[in-house]
């Protein structure tokens, strides 16, 4: 229902273990300056849920494994075991994507900063250039897909959430991301590794 899966084929068997959940990428903005100011603690918030999901699904599966329940059959308990290791499944895709939109937001300023001293009209180095421009087109595309994603995934949750102010927010955050992502796919034009790369396309990055 919904989407989700109960089936153990599911879910990657390393999603189960402990020590491999330990080895996905993890969600900061030590190295970034562009955020709002909301944006750490928010992120910590959600860095909480997730460590809570972790503890209640490894509980959940204790418990079932060495007591059982009086109240459900075995299939039942399977099914449920198997609908919260799918969700914690998506969580961990969508926490990953949002690690690595962090990432590319990171690289983007990392790159338009390295443009910050080219003035002239052909600047010098224009191999180097190109290859700095690519970088900077991939995290952007990169950046425009996991915004995207992230917005189909606040859409289809977004029945979960109860309260008119609750529900409010979530619509306002769908069409802030929905907006990011058209104006920085109708608003920039792909270079695609084009020479030479004159002042004017650094200036338009």
């Amino acid at each position: 229902q919904q989407g989700y899966s109960s089936m153990k084929w599911s879910v990657p068997s390393n999603i189960r273990d402990p020590h491999e959940m330990l080895q996905l990428p993890v969600p900061s903005l030590d190295n970034t300056s562009c955020w709002d100011k909301f944006a750490p603690s928010t992120l910590e918030k959600a860095e909480s849920y997730f460590y809570r999901c972790q503890v209640e699904i490894t509980r959940l599966r204790f418990e079932i494994s060495m007591f059982g329940s009086q109240y459900m059959s075995q299939r039942e308990m399977a099914l449920m075991q198997g609908y919260s290791e799918y969700i914690l499944f998506m969580i961990c895709q969508k926490r990953c994507m949002i690690a690595n939109m962090i990432e590319s937001v990171s690289n983007i300023e990392s790159l338009i900063q390295s443009f910050d001293d080219v003035g002239d009209s052909m600047p010098r180095g224009q191999q180097k250039l190109c290859d700095v421009t690519m970088s900077f087109e991939r995290s952007l595309l990169s950046l425009i897909e996991r915004l995207r994603q992230v917005v189909l995934f606040i859409k289809e949750s977004s029945s979960l959430v109860e309260g008119d102010t609750a529900c409010g927010q979530v619509h306002d955050t769908v069409a802030i991301f929905t907006s990011l992502a058209s104006v920085l796919e109708e608003n920039y034009q792909q270079c695609a590794g084009k020479m030479p790369v004159i002042s004017a396309r650094i200036h338009h990055i």
